[in-house]
């Protein structure tokens, strides 16, 4: 949870996020409050369907080279 704060102090939720990607890049600058809280499990569960029937993101590994996470990089990499 990235939070904001108010003219008075007060500290508002501005987004919500599951990406620890999105989460860290927030805290590089070490100016910006970010939180973790559970996860409801209906949302978990959510999650993980969606990655089982789609997979997950590529990641750009610079010059045109992509890596692709969890089941099918392992299967590419058990079968190459």
């Amino acid at each position: 949870v990235h939070c904001d704060s108010t003219d008075d102090g007060t500290m508002v939720p501005a987004l919500v996020t599951a990406s620890q990607d999105v989460a860290s890049a927030y805290m590089d600058g070490g100016e910006e409050d970010v939180f973790s809280c559970p996860m409801p499990d209906a949302l978990q569960c959510w999650i993980e369907a969606f990655i089982a029937r789609h997979g997950e993101p590529e990641i750009a590994l610079g010059k045109g080279r992509r890596r692709q996470r969890g089941k099918k990089q392992k299967d590419a990499d058990d079968h190459g």
